[in-house]
């Protein structure tokens, strides 16, 4: 609604959007009407168009198509200030802790429980994430900051912190306009049936959330050293090999460049843009870059990891794509495994889901049962 200060047919001095209780300049207003925002179909100034072409704004208006939910596959996730910001993450973060102390994703937290937070490689993440802490700080609760960071080592910190849960700003599983959150649960599993998100999402409106009698603290934790240093115990022991390794994460890339050089084996870096990918399917154009690279330079496999840093795909010698329950079972009745499940420092159990948990974990598992003889993988595992 308009500024009614200002004239009827002049141009508001700002906007508000239906629904939303804090303003928009006109120049958001604009950018909102030729971006599609479905919030303009029912705003009585979606024909403020200043320049913007007629035609072109009628179109965006009509075509517009509001999402009932932001929950999608990958988890919460919505466009970057049309449907996602500050705001937004404030009102989210307040209904997580309030159903996080309810107990509804995890045993009940007692005391004053601890929240990890961190953020991904996105270019509007510490936006969100200044919302993210200045909610958990109206709350009470203590807040340990992995500032840019994985999903994996937030995980990791909530383990070995015994946190109530975690919290990271991240757009994995979707296009690069998109952004959102993973909510992740004492066990540090991030919360992905879709039931819970959207009763996160529907808690949004209820009022701030404050434990009694509790002031809260903040610090930061540079969680990346020691998260390092757990996973390097697991490559060891391993034959000449030479790999492949794809992943659209920096800090992934690095870690893992770092984690091979004292090691007998070869790693071929294959960076990739931040999209939205099908890890199961032989057509995904990433694939088929990393089954390129794995044939003209004849490697013995591929690994390619997706955004979230836990889930991955596998591609053989011959650069094929090995189904998914195909290299799983393969790996869970080896001979490498248990030693893995029994790896205290990393704070997994027998109970965890292992191939859903850390990719690079997965890696030094499948390098580890190929280093127990000389076969190719596209001898252990046939691809139909």
């Amino acid at each position: 609604m308009a500024d009614q200060t200002t004239k009827p047919d002049s141009a508001p001095a700002f906007y508000f959007c239906p629904g939303e209780s804090h303003p928009i300049s006109p120049a958001i207003h604009y950018a909102r009407l030729a971006a599609f925002y479905p919030k303009c179909r029912t705003c009585a100034l979606r024909h403020h168009t200043g320049h913007l072409p007629p035609e072109t704004v009628q179109l965006d208006v009509r075509k517009a198509v509001t999402r009932e939910t932001l929950v999608t596959e990958a988890g919460l996730r919505g466009v970057y200030l049309n449907e996602i910001n500050r705001f937004h993450a404030a009102a989210l973060t307040n209904a997580y802790v309030i159903l996080l102390m309810q107990g509804a994703f995890s045993p009940r937290p007692t005391g004053q429980p601890t929240i990890i937070v961190g953020y991904q490689e996105h270019p509007s993440a510490p936006d969100l994430m200044i919302g993210v802490v200045n909610a958990l700080r109206a709350t009470g609760v203590t807040i340990v900051d992995l500032g840019l960071t994985v999903a994996t080592e937030v995980s990791y910190a909530i383990r070995q912190l015994s946190a109530a849960g975690g919290l990271l700003v991240t757009g994995a599983g979707e296009d690069p306009s998109w952004i959102g959150f993973d909510f992740l649960t004492s066990a540090g599993t991030a919360i992905q049936d879709r039931d819970s998100l959207i009763q996160i999402e529907t808690a949004k409106t209820l009022p701030t959330f404050r434990l009694p009698q509790a002031n809260g603290s903040y610090r930061t934790w540079d969680v990346q050293a020691e998260y390092e240093g757990a996973l390097s115990g697991l490559f060891h022991a391993l034959r000449p090999l030479r790999i492949g390794f794809a992943s659209s994460l920096r800090r992934v890339n690095e870690m893992v460049t770092r984690l091979f050089e004292p090691l007998p084996c070869s790693l071929d870096l294959l960076p990739l843009p931040h999209r939205k990918r099908d890890l199961t399917s032989s057509e995904d154009s990433d694939v088929i870059k990393l089954g390129d690279l794995v044939t003209s330079r004849a490697l013995h496999l591929g690994i390619l990891v997706e955004a979230d840093g836990r889930r991955c795909a596998l591609v053989n010698d011959e650069g094929q794509l090995v189904p998914l329950e195909q290299w799983r079972t393969w790996l869970q009745e080896g001979s490498a495994i248990e030693p893995f499940l029994s790896q205290s420092s990393l704070g997994m159990t027998d109970d965890d889901a292992l191939f859903e948990t850390d990719a690079v974990l997965t890696l030094a598992l499948v390098l580890s049962e190929m280093s127990r003889s000389d076969a190719q993988l596209s001898e252990r595992l046939w691809v139909g």
